[in-house]
């Protein structure tokens, strides 16, 4: 019998964390990390059962127009790496993520 859990945590830049390697990793992808300029690699992960990557239907058309025609891996990739450069404080919480 499975158990059931959920866990919340805070991407921090202060932590020493990263929204695009968090979701590099998520993805089991390669991703380039602009703000470090350096390339994250985690294609031979494994287990991926399932990605997707939403935005609410009345989010600004720049956001739509940010991850048009790309693979979800790819527009998590573009947002994420927009929000390591918006948020400009070396305590920035970049993102949650939630486990379930």
């Amino acid at each position: 019998m499975a158990i059931a859990h959920f866990s919340v945590s805070i991407v921090s830049r202060g932590d020493g964390r990263s929204a695009v390697l968090s979701v590099a990793y998520r993805h089991c992808a390669k991703m380039e990390y602009e703000r470090e300029a350096r390339t994250i690699d985690y294609t031979r992960k494994e287990g991926l059962l399932h990605e997707e990557f939403l935005l609410p239907a009345d989010a600004p058309k720049w956001a739509h127009m940010l991850i048009a025609d790309r693979s979800i891996a790819g527009a998590s990739e573009t947002f994420w790496n927009k929000v390591e450069v918006f948020e400009k404080r070396s305590d920035a919480q970049l993102a949650k993520d939630l486990t379930i």
